[in-house]
């Protein structure tokens, strides 16, 4: 599989170009950046959006999971820091495998105990009742995020139409197929990746 080391200039020229290819189909009433990564590129393109939208709304969302410890976090970087790239290019393919397979045992069950989700600013624009929402993410794996996120706001209101936009889809059939991405089979390193090293690393 491809994989691209973007930099903060590549991912601004990436985010933009996203914005550009959304922009020539659809306008949209609130954008959501789904934290953290899907927040830092969905703040450019909504940044981009609003130059032809001025009614256009902007929130960020966030999925309540348990995630590693300082220290745990603390060592991985560390360690990520000294291999060199080919290593962890080898890495990311690898784990991507195991991804796709992993995609596999996804069920219901473990979908509906995800559902934990900060999203009390959302709740507050979708009482707006918009009509349009994009949805925006960094990149699109199993597609279990988007998934949550989009049972959520159409328990709320089924009516409402829901697009999504990403910069890349790193497997061949995720639970939800993005409606907008400039890359398909591709891994990205993002500028905020761990395995990123940098000197314009973006922490989020």
């Amino acid at each position: 599989m491809k994989l691209i080391t973007l930099n903060k200039k590549g991912l601004e020229s990436n985010c933009k170009e996203l914005a550009s290819v959304v922009s020539k189909h659809k306008s949209f009433d609130l954008v959501i950046g789904i934290k953290t990564g899907g927040a830092v590129v969905g703040n450019i393109v909504y940044t981009e959006l609003k130059n032809n939208h001025n009614n256009l709304k902007y929130t960020e969302v966030s999925l309540s999971r348990k995630s590693k410890g300082f220290k745990e976090k603390t060592l991985i970087k560390s360690i990520l820091k000294i291999l060199p790239y080919f290593i962890l290019n080898l890495m990311r393919r690898f784990e991507s495998v195991l991804s796709t397979l992993l995609k596999r045992r996804i069920s219901m069950e473990t979908l509906d105990g995800d559902k934990n989700l900060k999203m009390k600013k959302l709740d507050q624009l979708l009482s707006g009742k918009p009509r349009d929402i994009l949805i925006i993410d960094d990149a699109v794996d199993s597609g279990k995020t988007l998934f949550v996120i989009d049972q959520y706001i159409k328990s709320i209101n089924s009516k409402i139409k829901i697009e999504y936009a990403v910069i890349t889809i790193t497997q061949k059939s995720p639970l939800i197929l993005p409606d907008y991405y400039l890359y398909k089979n591709t891994l990205i390193r993002f500028p905020w990746s761990y395995d990123y090293k940098g000197k314009d690393k973006i922490q989020t």
